[in-house]
């Protein structure tokens, strides 16, 4: 199962190293005045931030604006995760027992969120804003695995929350990741996001874990469900408290990739 989901990733892999460019001056495919036009823009941007970006990645490990992002990380990326594990099962404990039912409801959720991702992440791009573009879905999606273990019973309610849920998650995801590269640039840049997602994996590592102890402890999912949401909403409350009053290298107008 492992090696079909991975090898179509590993193909485009391969694929994007050989056909896509370094740099816009290499696109062969741009036109000469839209590469100029980009490249240009680019240049604009690096220049901005010289003014507010660490170059240094130790200077960067000295910002406690590094730690909430990572935080943030660690919600978006643990509590994704735990949609995809725990949806089946909260299907199935709201009364939908058939496995092809359970698959196409699964569906669902991500249908509508993939909608709402794009029209989210525009209304960021139009406002120029990151952090409660990044928060607020995130403590949506928090919201929805609080209200989980409540409304257990009820497929139409369970659905209901799942899509919240997902919604949040994808809706959070561009937002939040154009803000690392706003205040980091050169080595720092790339040392500094990888450590970012690095530890938002482990966070995405260990909760589950933590959420299953938890259950067969109680003998109820609530208790994991209830942990999930705590990891998110911690996450989110961090970011927005450790970015509070940053300056405008938190806002950028840069598209967010969806």
């Amino acid at each position: 199962m492992f090696l079909t989901e991975g090898l179509p990733a590993a193909l485009m892999g391969v694929l994007a190293y050989g056909l896509l460019a370094n740099t816009p001056a290499e696109g062969h495919w741009l036109d000469a005045w839209r590469r100029a036009l980009i490249i240009a823009e680019l240049e604009a941007e690096a220049q901005a931030k010289k003014e507010v970006a660490h170059h240094s990645f130790g200077a960067a490990l000295a910002d406690p604006r590094f730690y909430a992002l990572v935080g943030m990380s660690i919600g978006l990326i643990a509590g994704g995760a735990g949609i995809f594990l725990c949806l089946p099962t909260i299907l199935k404990q709201s009364g939908v027992q058939n496995a092809w039912e359970i698959g196409l409801l699964s569906s669902l959720p991500f249908v509508v969120a993939i909608g709402e991702q794009q029209l989210w992440a525009r209304h960021s791009d139009r406002t120029a804003e990151r952090r409660w573009h990044a928060a607020i879905p995130a403590l949506m999606m928090a919201a929805g695995w609080f209200l989980v273990p409540q409304i257990s019973a009820s497929t139409a309610l369970a659905m209901l929350m799942l899509t919240m849920m997902a919604a949040g998650d994808l809706c959070a995801t561009g937002p939040f990741w154009t803000m690392p590269a706003m205040y980091l640039s050169g080595d720092a840049a790339a040392g500094g996001i990888a450590l970012t997602t690095t530890i938002g994996g482990l966070g995405a590592f260990f909760a589950p874990t933590v959420a299953g102890y938890l259950t067969t402890q109680t003998g109820s999912a609530a208790a994991g469900q209830y942990l999930y949401a705590g990891i998110v909403a911690a996450g989110a409350i961090l970011m927005l408290a450790g970015t509070r009053g940053s300056p405008a290298e938190m806002r950028s107008g840069a598209p967010v990739a969806t």
